[in-house]
């Protein structure tokens, strides 16, 4: 891994931190105490977000399965775009999205219909649940 890349994503992964234990505290003002942090609830938390955004990650793999990506391309543009669509407010990561699916397939147009297609699948689940 070059060196530019190792910095990027170790400021990924401190921005995400912060931003983990600042919606920690948001969610509850009391979370420092050891009384009301329940560790059994932290892991099945962060394992149900593991498990929806591996779901996910597959769904849009399987969406751009004819382009061919690489799977560990794939991963890598998942995490980015996810991270970068946490971010940014009232939607505007979805234009990210598109421009960065876009750019690595080297077709736009396929990149909105991706995205497209993603979100019709998010509102499906939402209407089933």
């Amino acid at each position: 891994m070059k060196k530019s890349n190792k910095k990027s994503y170790a400021i990924y992964v401190t921005i995400s931190l912060i931003f983990l234990i600042v919606s920690l505290f948001f969610i509850n003002p009391r979370i420092t105490e050891l009384s009301s942090f329940n560790i059994l609830r932290f892991g099945v938390l962060c394992l149900a977000i593991l498990l929806i955004h591996v779901i996910k990650f597959f769904r849009i793999y399987f969406i751009l399965l004819e382009e061919m990506l690489p799977l560990s391309v794939a991963i890598k543009l998942y995490a980015k775009t996810t991270f970068i669509n946490i971010l940014l407010p009232f939607k505007l990561g979805e234009f990210y999205k598109i421009y960065a699916y876009g750019y690595k397939l080297d077709n736009y147009p396929k990149g909105i219909y991706s995205t497209i297609v993603d979100k019709f699948f998010d509102v499906i689940i939402l209407a089933i649940i």
